[in-house]
């Protein structure tokens, strides 16, 4: 009942101000504070709603450089992103992010804005139409967001293949005095990295049979493997495989593509080293296979391995994966690097690892001998840092009893498998002890 008498003291309270001739709820509406109250009144009933809408509309350009359409955009109105063009928002030019972050409250909201015009948040959200209609608007497919990414790769990451052949088809695209392989490559990459096959497997046939990209064809698919391997997708790095990329390309020099460097994942000389980054066992074998050079250098802040970042970052199927492949090289400065990680972080699970394959491999090399002294170091280093299960792991009798038998070890030298080395103060106390 009382609801009810509510809603009916609502509506009566709503109908003096409803019977208002329009000058004067307009003067009314302009003395509101928000977009939001304004927006509240507009939906009371359907002739506030015709007469303010487009109030809210010229407001939002003008008060909040029309951040609405951005909304409007990456929801798929059609409606609403015609009545801000229609109301005077320009969609010809790039919109000015910086103002428009001036606008936002929150750190989420001008993340919403980093996509600082409508082609480009249509397209990362997949709406065909909003982004047809803002093309016969004059939008540029060619805009950037901060990133540097197109239209053309938003749409190609999000794998939606109608537009990125709606816009392929524009006139910046098919113009025949020139090319764009750089957005191309962008798009190639964004979708290898989304695992999106049906993109790649599209704009693979797009290089194929337009001439004017016969020249940049080897490398965009060679600089867009890494990407492949980095989403862990098989077939997409397959297919680019199976249409001539390298699988132990390497990069260009880090200036050629210093946009790119900010971008997830790590950018590293390599597919392999990409996957040992990503920490996707599977695709390091799948390359492997491919005849991915286990042993190269790549890099990653400094000169290092697929195994060097496999263990630095604590991928252990992966360093597992490299460690099982034949032939895999690994300096002794490398194992020493990789063994002082594991110990200071307390990795028994890697120690295991690392160990049993390190007496494999190791014991292999002509130089084997050094292994028995090596491993007392680590067998001291577990024990400084009180890693028990490591000092567990380390604590080989078999096999330095093994060094002792084949002189490699004096036998003085293995008492330290029952008690840590003495700690003197000085050296002369070592020395009358």
């Amino acid at each position: 009942m009382e609801s009810g008498s509510s809603s009916v003291s609502v509506r009566g309270a709503l109908t003096p101000l409803l019977e208002l001739p329009v000058e004067l709820l307009l003067m009314i509406v302009a003395q509101l504070d928000s977009q939001g109250d304004t927006n509240a009144l507009s939906q009371t009933n359907k002739r506030l709603y015709h007469l303010l809408g487009p109030i809210l509309y010229q407001n939002n350009v003008k008060y909040y450089n029309g951040d609405g359409i951005f909304h409007a955009s990456h929801a798929g109105a059609v409606r609403a992103v015609q009545q801000f063009i229609a109301t005077g928002f320009n969609v010809r030019y790039p919109c000015d992010y910086e103002s428009f972050k001036k606008t936002c409250r929150t750190p989420e909201q001008r993340d919403d804005y980093r996509l600082a015009h409508p082609i480009l948040n249509a397209s990362n959200s997949g709406h065909v139409e909003v982004v047809k209609y803002l093309l016969d608007e004059g939008s540029d497919p060619r805009f950037k967001d901060e990133r540097g990414d197109t239209p053309l790769a938003h749409a190609a990451r999000r794998g939606c293949l109608p537009i990125v052949k709606l816009i392929l088809s524009t006139d910046v695209y098919t113009a025949t005095d020139r090319c764009q392989p750089d957005d191309i490559q962008r798009a190639m990459q964004n979708a290898a990295r989304g695992a999106q096959t049906e993109v790649v497997e599209f704009l693979l046939s797009y290089l194929q049979h337009d001439d004017r990209y016969k020249e940049h064809y080897s490398s965009i698919i060679n600089e867009s493997l890494p990407s492949a391997a980095a989403s862990g997708h098989i077939p997409t790095a397959s297919l680019l495989l199976q249409h001539g990329a390298s699988v132990n390309y390497p990069n260009p020099p880090p200036e050629a593509y210093e946009s790119l460097r900010n971008r997830p994942p790590p950018r590293v000389e390599a597919a392999l080293g990409t996957a040992a980054v990503c920490d996707y066992p599977d695709m390091v074998q799948f390359l492997l296979e491919q005849g991915a050079d286990a042993n190269r250098d790549i890099e990653f802040n400094d000169t290092s391995s697929a195994f060097g970042l496999a263990t630095n970052l604590r991928h252990e199927a992966v360093v597992k994966e490299l460690l099982d492949w034949p032939g895999i090289e690994i300096p002794g400065e490398l194992w020493g690097v990789a063994f002082r990680d594991t110990i200071m972080n307390g990795r028994t699970g890697m120690g295991k690892l690392l160990w049993t394959k390190y007496k494999d491999i190791w014991g292999k090399r002509p130089d084997r001998g050094l292994m028995y002294g090596f491993g007392l170091t680590l067998l001291q280093m577990a024990r400084r840092y009180g890693r028990d299960e490591l000092v567990d792991v380390f604590k080989d009798d078999d096999f330095y009893a093994e060094g002792v038998a084949k002189g490699q070890l004096w036998p003085g030298e293995i008492l330290p498998l029952a008690e840590p080395y003495p700690e003197f103060e000085s050296e002369s106390d070592g020395l009358e002890e």
